[in-house]
Formats: structure tokens, sequence, C-alpha cells
């Protein structure tokens, strides 16, 4: 699979997200893109994040998912429009292949 190169493509500037997700309480977190950039400061999202659904994809191939999914997190939704996203810990959903799609398929009519 092949990715985009981001703004943001060091890690590092990756391990206060990885840190506040650690520390963070319950199965499931909904943050802000604005609450991302101030986790994140002084850098910020970079704008691939903002306005690309591929940019939240759950491997451990890019810098941000390998940020998330190394504190036990995996991205369940982003919602470009309103700028936000939903993490969910990784043991608390049924096992799933690595990568998979931060939205699901729509099923088939049968």
């Amino acid at each position: 699979m092949e990715f985009d190169q981001c703004e943001v493509t060091d890690m590092a500037q990756f391990d206060a997200l990885t840190n506040y997700l650690k520390g963070s309480q319950g199965s499931d977190i909904m943050l802000s893109f604005q609450k991302l950039d101030s986790i994140l400061s002084p850098d910020k999202l970079p704008i691939e994040a903002r306005n690309r659904r591929k940019w939240w994809e759950n491997t451990t191939q890019t810098p941000q998912g390998a940020a998330w999914m190394s504190a036990g997190w995996e991205v369940m939704n982003v919602n470009l429009i309103h700028g936000e996203v939903t993490f969910s810990r990784e043991n608390t959903k049924q096992p799933g292949p690595s990568g998979r799609s931060v939205f699901p398929e729509t099923p088939k009519p049968k």
C-alpha cells in the first residue's frame, strides 16, 4: 500500500499524541482537530489530516498510525466536515486485519 508524503513525517512529532492516548481512560475517545493541534503543539495536524480520510488509516507504515497504534488505539471514525476523530482501544473490539479502513464498507444488496 502506498501512502502520500505528509507534512509531518517524523514519528517523534507524534510522541505527544501517543502519550496523551496512553493516559486516556475509557474504551473510546473523540478528539477535535483543534484539540489534536493543542496536543501536538507547537506542531499541528498537516493539511492532509484535515481533508483526506486516507491519512487516518490504521497502519504502522505511517508515523501517525504508528503513534496511535503503539499506544493501543485505532481510529474508528473520522468526520472531516466537523473536524473530529474517534479512537477506540484495540483490545475492546473484535480482531481485524491491520490497515483496515476507518470507514466500514457499505453492505452489498442481496
